[in-house]
């Protein structure tokens, strides 16, 4: 003799459409997050790109107070990134690369202060990013 379910039997589990509306809800959130995430990363890029920029430009002035006799010279980050007297290098060649993979530029005395400018030409087909965008 076949028994029929009671009906908390039946309740027990989930409809097909139940399941089916939980797997259309995960999608949407997985949709907007894919939509999302690339934006999200650009602007990271921008501000690891402006805070980079205010490193070097300090990098640079106490360079430039601690050793008065060198010149530098324009984007020549070579004093920076090479050993010398027996000491480390100040940078790491890693270090004057922008997050877009080009190379950091700086000028000496280039703002109001006098102060040296670090900018990075951003993205590809981007503006120029330096720390004084906000």
């Amino acid at each position: 003799m076949i028994k029929k379910p009671t009906q908390a039997a039946r309740r027990a589990a989930f409809t097909l459409m139940e399941l089916l509306a939980v797997v259309a809800i995960i999608v949407i959130i997985a949709g907007a997050a894919v939509i999302a995430v690339p934006g999200i990363i650009d602007g990271v890029k921008r501000d690891r790109a402006k805070t980079d920029c205010k490193t070097l430009e300090k990098t640079i002035t106490a360079y430039t107070l601690q050793n008065p006799d060198v010149a530098l010279t324009d984007n020549d980050w070579a004093p920076f990134t090479q050993p010398g007297n027996n000491q480390k290098a100040i940078l790491e060649p890693s270090a004057i690369v922008d997050p877009w993979g080009q190379p950091y530029h700086f000028a000496q005395n280039q703002t109001a202060t006098g102060k040296p400018k670090v900018w990075s030409n951003g993205p590809p087909g981007g503006q120029e990013i330096n720390n004084l965008q906000k």
